[in-house]
């Protein structure tokens, strides 16, 4: 009877120890399976965000790759219109000369005209007075009458020395030369009267050209400052895209570096838990050996201790 209690404390004893080591195992498979889930879901997030901050960034560099062409192209128009506008500006510059060297040209030819009409009023007064002129006055007015004809016409004409004379006391001859005199004048008077026509339609040709150079220039100045404005604000806006890129770029590095903790974190409980778990299965693989152990050999143990102690059943 002795014998029987001592079998079943010792049995219900490694029994204990047994069913204690198979809960240790089961309870660290548990804490393990608990673990491994809260980092695969960990790593799963941190992967996940990862991909979603890197293709921020990469739209965020794609749209300021934009802004900046947007930028360089800005800058390319405002060059262009700079030149365009000293174009411009030169053309209207050259005008202006062209136009004071045109007015100055026919301001000279109206001179040379009115001076041969003066000398043709002269000669026909005299002629026409009681008191004719010399030979030598009308040969020398009719000079200047015949160079001013022709510089203004680029025509030669002449009267002949012998003519001249013959007016002197030749009404006929003097009559003729009065008439020539009527028809200069009348060919002088119309050119001035063309010229004064035509001088007008330049001026008024000049303003609206130069008017119009001036227009342009004015809207290639006001063209370049909207284009200047907007420029700065490609520029404030690809400042923005760099410093959302940075912060996108720390929040990648703060994402990777937490990535990476947990990884070394879960691999470390991981080889924490293959130490703990072969540690729980040697020992519930122990206590079973003994248990087994304990059952096959019970009695031989005890009638070997009672046949050396010669302890009574």
């Amino acid at each position: 009877m002795q014998q029987e209690n001592g079998f079943e404390k010792v049995q219900s004893l490694l029994s204990d120890l047994l069913n204690t080591a198979r809960e240790n195992l089961h309870h660290n498979n548990m804490l393990n399976r608990k673990a491994t889930a809260r980092c695969d879901v960990y790593n799963h997030k941190l992967a996940e965000r990862k991909e979603y901050l890197d293709s921020v960034v990469d739209s965020l560099n794609a749209e300021k790759n934009t802004v900046v062409e947007a930028q360089n192209n800005a800058g390319e128009a405002i060059k262009s219109r700079v030149a365009l506008s000293g174009v411009y500006s030169k053309l209207s510059s050259e005008e202006k000369n062209r136009f004071a060297n045109e007015k100055q040209f026919y301001s000279g030819l109206k001179n040379t005209i009115n001076d041969a009409l003066t000398s043709v009023n002269e000669i026909s007064a005299k002629l026409k007075s009681n008191a004719p002129p010399t030979p030598a006055f009308i040969q020398s007015s009719v000079q200047k009458i015949t160079d001013s004809y022709h510089k203004v016409f680029n025509v030669k004409i002449d009267l002949p020395e012998s003519f001249i004379q013959m007016s002197i006391d030749n009404d006929a001859a003097k009559k003729r030369i009065i008439s020539w005199l009527e028809d200069i004048r009348m060919t002088f008077a119309s050119m001035v009267s063309s010229i004064e026509e035509d001088s007008k339609t330049r001026s008024e040709n000049n303003g609206k050209f130069e008017a119009l150079l001036e227009k342009i220039v004015e809207a290639l100045k006001a063209e370049n400052e909207n284009i200047t404005n907007v420029k700065s604000k490609y520029a404030s806006l690809a400042q923005n895209y760099d410093e959302n890129i940075a912060a996108f770029g720390e929040f990648k590095s703060k994402n990777a570096e937490n990535l990476k903790e947990n990884q070394e974190y879960c691999a470390t409980e991981q080889a924490a838990y293959a130490k703990v778990k072969a540690n729980s299965e040697s020992n519930v693989k122990i206590y079973e050996e003994l248990m087994n152990y304990f059952l096959e050999n019970y009695r031989k143990i005890s009638k070997m201790i009672n046949d050396k102690y010669k302890v009574l059943p």
